[in-house]
């Protein structure tokens, strides 16, 4: 027993020597912070009047965006949500397996009211596929079908809340009404892949299969744009645990002003336009840990989940080398989106 003693007292020493000072000073700095923290906290009970936070994150996010056509004179397939008197003879899966995305939160909130500006920005990558569906048949029969790598050029995704909260008398439990404003951006690029069609005078007798031949494409094939103006009407749970820990649940619904697509098939030179999409609610949930590590900087954990069902509005078309789009009576088309993902943060309240 005494070897062993004498053992760890010359560890120690060896340990806290001048050779390791940089370990000394790394393990003397986590345990002052971490056990300030826990003596510091700042308290949920006693907030000052004003605070203001910022939020910087980053995020893990998955989904699909469909693009939809409709055609007004019977080609296509009978679907619930298409306009009246329409058919889907179109469909473009644009799946999104999964982008990094840094985002920026700034908060200010003087007693009761509150004010929320948020800020998030994609990184291009490989993010998964797009699938391309055609029913170009009044039998309603799949006669079309390509596949292609989706790339991620662009994600842009900005708005604000205004909100008042009301607390408990121990201020464990806020509930926060809010409303704003935000707006979304996504473009992607179709690359190479491959296309099976059934012989344009077969379609209208003959279903497409999975056997048909299979025609390779290189390079860029067709580039969408993606853009989602909308109401966002905001309701805030927020549960204070402890000094340290506290769990937030936001519900909200969007009510969309606008939404439009931008579609360019590349080797057709032909572009697309669906124009001042709306006409449905989107809605969407998240929840957030938050810890306290140090005084007023604070460890979050978000997931979070947000859909649109399918917006319809007028298309256009015109030519790459054309400067104006035509409307096409023909046809009008369609937007929708599902996204969900989790994003890290850490939250600094500027004011103790």
């Amino acid at each position: 027993m005494k070897e062993k003693n004498t053992s760890m007292r010359s560890t120690l020493n060896h340990f806290f020597s001048t050779r390791n000072l940089p370990i000394k000073w790394i393990t003397t700095s986590c345990l002052t912070l971490l056990l300030g923290g826990l003596v510091f906290c700042q308290d949920y009970r006693n907030p000052p009047a004003l605070q203001v936070s910022l939020q910087p994150s980053l995020g893990y996010k998955g989904g699909s965006i469909g693009e939809h056509l409709f055609n007004m004179d019977g080609y296509g397939q009978q679907v619930a949500f298409a306009p009246a008197g329409g058919r889907q003879i179109s469909f473009l899966q644009w799946d999104v397996y999964g982008m990094m995305v840094v985002g920026l939160d700034v908060e200010f909130q003087y007693r009761a009211f509150s004010a929320q500006l948020y800020g998030r920005v994609g990184i291009p990558m490989i993010c998964g596929k797009m699938d391309d569906f055609d029913w170009n048949t009044t039998r309603g029969h799949q006669t079309h079908f390509s596949t292609h790598t989706n790339n991620l050029t662009d994600y842009f995704m900005a708005g604000g809340f205004l909100g008042w909260t009301f607390a408990s008398p121990d201020r464990k439990l806020l509930l926060t009404p809010m409303a704003g404003f935000s707006w979304q951006q996504t473009a992607m690029v179709a690359r190479n892949g491959y296309r099976q069609y059934v012989p344009s005078d077969k379609q209208e007798t003959t279903p497409w299969t999975d056997d048909l031949e299979k025609k390779y494409f290189d390079g860029d094939v067709i580039s969408y744009r993606h853009e989602v103006f909308q109401v966002d009407l905001q309701f805030r749970i927020t549960y204070n645990h402890n000094p340290r820990l506290y769990f937030q649940l936001d519900t909200s619904i969007h009510p969309v002003i606008g939404a439009f697509g931008y579609d360019t098939h590349i080797l057709r030179n032909l572009q697309f336009l669906d124009y001042n999409m709306k006409g449905q609610l989107g809605f969407g949930a998240a929840l957030t840990v938050g810890y306290q590590v140090i005084p007023r900087h604070f460890l979050t954990v978000k997931v979070d989940y947000n859909y649109l069902p399918v917006v319809i509005g007028q298309t256009y078309m015109k030519s790459t080398s054309q400067s104006h789009y035509y409307p096409d009576p023909s046809s009008q088309g369609g937007a929708s989106h599902w996204f969900a993902g989790v994003t890290v943060g850490w939250k600094f309240n500027i004011f103790q």
